[in-house]
């Protein structure tokens, strides 16, 4: 029970330290005490063991980077939340309904096949007969 307890306490004070970094890191406050990359020196030598000139070395860019407008801001949660095209269906119901949707299906042979032309709503979305079971 005790080290249940002491867990509990040690997770707590884990994740209220956690808190306070990630405050001081929104504010922009430095917690390590290095200095960010881009003003850090860096010698680099090539495979010919001559110093490359930091000019010739992209530099690391802000990861904050704010949308400019809302028409921005739009257009990243836009593309963030796509969903794949849906490639089945199963359609079941009244037979009206099915008919809205998909079509009115032909099952009058001896396979009880559905034969009937696509219609309805997913005729306009170009679906065909491989992307549709009719269930009656």
């Amino acid at each position: 029970m005790d080290l249940h307890i002491t867990e509990e306490a040690y997770k707590q004070k884990l994740l209220r330290e956690k808190k306070l970094e990630i405050q001081k890191q929104l504010k922009g406050e430095k917690t390590a005490a290095s200095p960010p990359l881009h003003e850090q020196k860096l010698v680099i030598i090539d495979s010919n063991g001559t110093q490359v000139s930091s000019e010739n070395i992209i530099k690391p860019i802000d990861s904050k980077i704010k949308p400019e407008n809302a028409y921005q801001q739009w257009t990243f949660f836009k593309k963030s939340k796509e969903f794949p095209p849906s490639s089945f269906a199963f359609i079941c119901g009244p037979e009206n309904y099915i008919a809205d949707i998909s079509g009115k299906p032909d099952l009058n042979n001896l396979e009880k096949k559905d034969n009937g032309p696509i219609g309805g709503i997913l005729k306009e979305k170009g679906w065909t007969l491989n992307n549709i079971k009719r269930l009656q």
